[in-house]
This record gives C-alpha cells, sequence and structure tokens, in this order.
C-alpha cells in the first residue's frame, strides 16, 4: 500500500488538500501541528493510549527503537491521532511529530516508517524545485 505523506503546512489545510484525499478516498499520513484542537460533545474528552514501541528502519538498513501513542478525541474514527517520538519521557521537539492517519487498513507497525518517507519526499521535491528555478519562489493565492 501507498500513502501520501507530507507535513503540518498541508495536514491543516483541510480546506483544500485533506478534503481533495478524502474525496478520492486516498490513504494518508499527515504531520499535524501537536496542539491541533477538534470540537468534542460536552462529555467526551482527549485521552492518549500506552506508548507502544516500534523498529523504525531507515534507508540504509540500520533501525532505532521509535514510540508510539494513539491521541483519541472523544472516540474512535477512522481517522486516527499518532504521537510519534524517539523518547516518551521527553518528547523532544526535533524529533517528536504528532500525525493524522487516514487508511483503516494500514497496520500499527507500518505508520512510523511510512511517515518517515516524508524526508525523501521532499528531499526529492527540492531537488525538482532546484532544477526547474522554482527553489526562490513561492506561490500563493
Amino acid at each position: 500500500m501507498n500513502w501520501g505523506s507530507a507535513d503540518s503546512l498541508y495536514g491543516e489545510s483541510k480546506l483544500n488538500f485533506v478534503n481533495v484525499l478524502d474525496e478520492l478516498e486516498l490513504p494518508y499520513i499527515l504531520a499535524i501541528r501537536s496542539n491541533h484542537a477538534l470540537w468534542l460533545p460536552e462529555a467526551q474528552e482527549v485521552y492518549q493510549e500506552a506508548w507502544q514501541t516500534f523498529k523504525r528502519t531507515f534507508s540504509n538498513g540500520t533501525t532505532e527503537v521509535r514510540y508510539m501513542a494513539e491521541v483519541i478525541y472523544g472516540k474512535r474514527h477512522c481517522k486516527q491521532y499518532w504521537l510519534l517520538t524517539t523518547e516518551e519521557d521527553t518528547l523532544p521537539e526535533n524529533s517528536t511529530t504528532f500525525v493524522l492517519v487516514s487508511d483503516p487498513a494500514i497496520k500499527l507497525e507500518q505508520i512510523g516508517n511510512a511517515y518517515g518517507f516524508r524526508t525523501w519526499i521532499e528531499y526529492g521535491l527540492k531537488q525538482a524545485k532546484d532544477v526547474l528555478g522554482w527553489a526562490d519562489f513561492r506561490l500563493t493565492h
């Protein structure tokens, strides 16, 4: 299975990017800001499941133990929120990511590694933008 993967800029743009992915029924893993919020009915609360370990496998074949925990807004939905980190006690800012996963078929151990491809996707896009001469420009509405 292939997932779309993107950073928080896209993960937070619900009116455009996320809605299109949902309409096309494409699976995705998107980073979202850690202060992401949802409106919940009065009786529901946000809670975090226990930390679980997973083996993060890098492109050179090396692995590291990482941690992930599901964050549930009220009750479970088809979209899941996960906290991925290298250290569950301190949550280092440079190695902790909050992600939104939309794929009912994704296996727990696939989430961390699938999101890890984002770095290579961004690297490839940067190279393409450089070649096309777009690296110094930002297109806005």
